[in-house]
């Protein structure tokens, strides 16, 4: 159990709770004051903490007008004070994402229908009490077509995007050396062993990574995205000519939020990796999502989550 007091003149009424399966506490509440105008807030209170307190209150929805319901009764001087609300307040856990809470509440509208001057809307909010970590992979471009049979450079970029619910700061410390170590690294496979390919080279392009952060480290806010440069060797001696459309290489990218500073692990990892298919819509970053289009070459149906290759050529 947990209390909640935001202050004195200020008052909190109407609220409703649920419990996660991993034992936090979910709450939604309507608050209004002197100065504030009837408002939907939710917070909650972590398995384990320490009973008595829940989190700070976040507004989910803010009042814009003063409250009149369709039943507010008048006292003998004509104050109105009786008007019903709370009708509307619930939680509950979202069945597709654990520990996710979902709740709806009343809040005060701007503009009254027209059939009446009662003012009372209904707001959704879904969250979680613990902050979302959740980079994803979106973008992975590598050339098509490179030719020589010596050895000959590409340039590939790996696009990462914050779907955290906050901002997430990068630097260039974080990018590691892009293969085995750093925040999104690339690996490069021989596909076709008949052209004799040898194993690709793989390093990060200093020069054009060194200008993302030619400011200081990158801070990504929710939604923002990052583009980082690698240079990739290809090495086919037995490259055939230009009409050979099969592809040499391919190539793999993964995001791993745990290499910025607290070694935090990712909380959603479907779209750690590249390529994927559409995973369609994505609730992260908290409240109101995006849709993943998946990542990778365009399919025959025009959709993300083919390989990307590369064909060396004479």
């Amino acid at each position: 159990q947990g209390a909640i007091d935001q202050g004195l003149g200020i008052h909190t009424y109407y609220p409703s709770i649920a419990i996660a399966e991993n034992g936090d506490l979910g709450m939604t509440f309507m608050q209004s004051s002197s100065s504030q105008f009837m408002s939907m807030y939710v917070t909650g209170q972590l398995a384990g903490a320490a009973a008595g307190s829940m989190q700070t209150p976040i507004l989910a929805k803010a009042g814009t007008r003063n409250y009149i319901a369709f039943d507010c009764d008048q006292n003998q001087i004509g104050e109105t004070n009786v008007c019903r609300a709370g009708d509307y307040s619930g939680i509950t856990i979202d069945p597709t994402v654990p520990d996710r809470f979902c709740a709806a509440n009343e809040y005060a509208t701007s503009a009254a229908p027209s059939s009446s001057s009662a003012n009372w809307g209904t707001w959704i909010s879904c969250f979680t009490l613990t902050p979302v970590h959740d980079l994803a992979l979106t973008a992975l471009i590598a050339p098509k077509t490179i030719a020589g049979t010596a050895p000959v450079n590409g340039a590939v970029t790996v696009t990462i995007q914050n779907r955290s619910d906050h901002n997430e700061t990068i630097s260039s410390a974080d990018l590691g050396d892009g293969s085995t170590t750093g925040v999104a690294r690339l690996s490069v496979a021989v596909v076709d062993v008949d052209e004799t390919c040898q194993p690709a080279g793989i390093a990060l392009n200093g020069l054009k990574n060194a200008i993302l952060f030619s400011n200081g480290p990158k801070v990504l806010k929710p939604k923002g995205t990052l583009t980082v440069n690698f240079t990739v060797t290809y090495q086919c001696p037995g490259a055939l000519p230009k009409t050979n459309t099969a592809g040499d290489y391919s190539h793999t990218a993964t995001v791993h939020h745990d290499a910025l500073s607290g070694a935090i692990a990712d909380t959603h990892t479907e779209d750690d990796v590249c390529p994927r298919a559409p995973l369609g819509f994505d609730p992260n970053p908290a409240p109101k999502g995006v849709t993943d289009n998946g990542c990778g070459a365009k399919t025959p149906f025009g959709t993300l989550g083919n390989p990307v290759v590369t064909n060396v050529v004479r």
